[in-house]
C-alpha cells in the first residue's frame, strides 16, 4: 500500500509502520543529510566569513573561493536539495526513490571527498561520506527490504 501526502499529514510516524530496517534507516540519513546540509549552507551563504560556523576564510587558501557563499549555496541546494527530494520520494514510496537515494548518497559522499582537498581536514569530513555511502548501499537493497 502506498503511503499518501495527506497519509503523511495526518500520521507522520506512519511512515516506519512494518517499513523494512533499510527504508527506515535511509529516511533517517536522508533528513540527517538534507537538514545538516540545509542549515549549515545557509549559514555560510548568510555569514560568508564562516563565524557562525566557527570557521575562518583562512580554510578556503587552496580553493577557488574568496568566501563561503558558493560553498554554501552548493552545499545547501546541491546537497540538501537532493536529499530532501530523495527524502520526499523514499516517503512516498515512489519507483523513484531508489535511484534519488542513491544519487543523493553519491552527491553527499562526493562533495565531502572534494572538500578534503580544499580545506584542512574535519571529523565531519568522513562521517558524511559515510553516511553518504550507507546510503547508497542501502538504495541497492532489494525492493523487499526497502
Amino acid at each position: 500500500m502506498s503511503a499518501t501526502t495527506a497519509d503523511f499529514a495526518r500520521h507522520p510516524l506512519r511512515l516506519f509502520q512494518g517499513a523494512p530496517l533499510a527504508r527506515r534507516l535511509v529516511i533517517g540519513m536522508e533528513a540527517l543529510l538534507a537538514s545538516s546540509a540545509a542549515v549549515a549552507g545557509l549559514m555560510m551563504v548568510l555569514r560568508t566569513d564562516g563565524a557562525w560556523l566557527g570557521m575562518s576564510v583562512e580554510l578556503l587558501k587552496r580553493s577557488p573561493f574568496a568566501s563561503f557563499l558558493v560553498p554554501g549555496l552548493l552545499l545547501s541546494l546541491v546537497v540538501g536539495g537532493s536529499n530532501v527530494f530523495a527524502l520526499m520520494l523514499t516517503v512516498l514510496r515512489s519507483d523513484f526513490a531508489r535511484l534519488a537515494s542513491f544519487v543523493a548518497g553519491a552527491t553527499a559522499a562526493i562533495f565531502a571527498a572534494v572538500e578534503v582537498t580544499m580545506i584542512p581536514f574535519s571529523e565531519l569530513q568522513p562521517l558524511v561520506m559515510a553516511i553518504g555511502a550507507v546510503v547508497m548501499a542501502l538504495s541497492l537493497a532489494p525492493a523487499r527490504q526497502r
